[in-house]
């Protein structure tokens, strides 16, 4: 789901000139639950191949956002952010954004909501949403 919100960040990217934070969160917070229910659709019908389907919904935004990114003009910058945010220097709002986020999560996850796919595809999605412009898509190893 990651580069599936990437793929929406780098399209409004190329589709919008110099969008808001807001409208890039915005694209990431549709996208993502876009791609979650392509996977649940594709799982549902399929499910002997889950694991080769959303290999393929992965491969598929990988390879949308490079065609994206090589529409925009500042498409390799906005790329390069996004593969490797640095987790050092995110700002707070994002943090606590993803705190908040964190903290839902696991409430749900008490509740054993999150077992049936239906709820844990999309939440799953919105919870990389916003996860992805703040702490990238890749984590690098070096220090």
């Amino acid at each position: 789901m990651a580069q599936v919100a990437a793929c929406g960040v780098l399209a409004v990217g190329m589709l919008v000139h110099e969008p808001r934070a807001w409208v890039v969160a915005l694209a990431a917070a549709v996208a993502a639950p876009v791609g979650s229910a392509v996977v649940w659709w594709l799982a549902a019908r399929w499910p002997q191949q889950r694991e080769a389907l959303i290999g393929l919904v992965y491969v598929a935004g990988a390879g949308a956002s490079v065609i994206a990114a090589s529409h925009d003009t500042q498409g390799r910058e906005r790329l390069t952010a996004l593969l490797a945010a640095d987790v050092l220097w995110a700002p707070w709002p994002g943090v606590l954004l993803l705190g908040a986020a964190a903290v839902a999560v696991l409430l749900l996850a008490r509740t054993g909501v999150l077992a049936r796919d239906r709820w844990f595809y999309p939440l799953f999605a919105l919870a990389l949403s916003a996860a992805v412009p703040v702490l990238g898509l890749y984590r690098s190893s070096r220090c």
